[in-house]
């Protein structure tokens, strides 16, 4: 099973424990090898077990527990997985109105609340260091959590939403990436207390973002005895992963700035690379 299509059909059936024995040991082999399928491994056991807490969690309208258990009596095959312990029945009730909900996560349109958006949000940059987790939030708050529009907006409503004082960013960008990739959403934001100026890129079902934000008082990278992944004499790029989540950061006297996407390391260090130069030029005009 060492093709990434095929260990990814599976990867579900690995999480149950439902995989005979030699093809979870192929299963383990491959997720071992195989970045990009082990960070899909990771996002859907969290989704399982986010998706299993909330369901016994939950509390069920008596009337909906009563249609499952008449329905369960008039089913004559054995149930001896319920037991017809309450919880099991909740839950049961749970899952018919979640399933749904887990398999439209998996495709990228379900809307969780604020609150669990928060939790997701959370949970993923704790993995990231220091300052490079104010890129990865508002990336994963602001484009994995919307819902992007199937066609790219006008460059005339890129430019309103985006306000005057940083609308020249949006040529650079353009500029600088692939081909295949187009701004889909331009705007500046607030998330968890800190503002952000955010573009975001759309192609081959892929996400890029590029997230700036004015650093606080005291905010460097360099003072996180960080690495730099990209290093010149004028500008060091820092990278971190997280899941399916590549990070790369570099900073201006003023500024942060980030490229957050879906690629592979080496693809999101590429695009930072070609970004930063002239980014860094519009910022440090913006400072004066």
């Amino acid at each position: 099973m060492s093709n990434c299509d095929a260990v990814r059909n599976h990867i579900d059936a690995y999480v149950d424990n439902e995989l005979a024995p030699e093809s979870r040991d192929e299963m383990l082999q491959h997720l071992t090898a195989c970045q990009t399928c082990q960070a899909e491994f990771e996002v859907r056991t969290s989704i399982k077990q986010r998706l299993r807490r909330a369901v016994l969690s939950q509390e069920v309208d008596p009337a909906l527990q009563a249609r499952i258990r008449a329905s369960l009596r008039e089913d004559p095959r054995p149930v001896w997985w319920l037991a017809w312990k309450p919880q099991f029945v909740a839950a049961a009730a749970m899952l018919a109105v979640c399933f749904g909900g887990a398999i439209a996560y998996q495709l990228g349109h379900l809307r969780f609340t604020a609150a669990s958006q928060d939790a997701f949000v959370q949970q993923v940059s704790s993995r990231v260091p220091g300052l490079l987790r104010v890129g990865l939030r508002d990336h994963v708050h602001c484009t994995v959590f919307r819902k992007l529009p199937k066609q790219a907006p006008t460059l005339d409503a890129l430019v309103q939403t985006m306000g005057p004082k940083y609308a020249g960013l949006l040529p650079i960008v353009q500029s600088r990436m692939p081909g295949e990739y187009q701004i889909v959403m331009a705007h500046q934001c607030r998330y968890q207390g800190r503002r952000f100026i955010h573009i975001a890129l759309q192609g081959d079902s892929k996400l890029i973002s590029l997230v700036i934000s004015r650093k606080d008082d005291g905010e460097t990278f360099g003072r996180e005895h960080l690495t730099a992944a990209l290093a010149n004499s004028e500008l060091p790029v820092y990278r971190a992963g997280a899941q399916r989540f590549e990070i790369a950061g570099f900073e201006t006297q003023d500024y942060l700035a980030y490229v957050v996407s879906d690629l592979p390391q080496d693809k999101n260090l590429s695009i930072t690379a070609s970004l930063a130069p002239d980014i860094r030029t519009f910022l440090n005009k913006v400072e004066l």
